[in-house]
């Protein structure tokens, strides 16, 4: 569900262009998720959403998708580590490249994604930090953007 444009920008900035872009993108198929989740009132579901409200935040989007049943605790955990990841490519100037000891450290911890657990299995650990990176964004996209996601007979498991 990663849009053409977004994929090919994603695959072809630097690390750090990755890794904002990557997770923007989750986000903003995050709260796709949880507006078409809300009952169907377009007013009332922007105020939660606008600037300095409540869902204003990556995170607080994070956790209300695990409270209303949208993502299981496993899938929780990925996403919290996508948005500090975000934060840290942001804030940190030093932080420039995937291969990084911290952020490597960090890309070490996705442990849930099922498409991630299938090339673990049937290969080596994908060829670098980033490429697993890319996998979780893309995993996490399409699961975020399918009717399985929208029909909701349970969460991501």
């Amino acid at each position: 569900m990663v849009s053409k444009f977004s994929r090919t920008e994603l695959e072809d900035s630097t690390d750090r262009g990755c890794a904002i872009i990557g997770a923007t993108n989750v986000e903003v198929w995050l709260e796709k998720a949880l507006r078409r989740h809300l009952v169907n009132s377009r007013r009332h579901a922007s105020w939660f959403f606008r600037d300095g409200a409540p869902l204003s935040s990556f995170e607080a989007k994070i956790r209300i998708a695990h409270l209303t049943g949208l993502v299981s605790e496993e899938m929780m955990q990925e996403l919290l580590i996508l948005k500090d990841l975000r934060e840290m490519f942001i804030s940190e100037l030093a932080t420039s490249s995937f291969d990084s000891p911290v952020v490597s450290h960090m890309i070490q911890k996705f442990s849930y994604i099922p498409s991630l657990d299938r090339a673990r299995r049937h290969s080596a650990r994908p060829k670098s930090n980033r490429i697993t990176y890319e996998i979780v964004v893309y995993t996490v996209c399409d699961y975020l953007g399918s009717d399985f996601a929208f029909g909701m007979p349970h969460p991501i498991a």
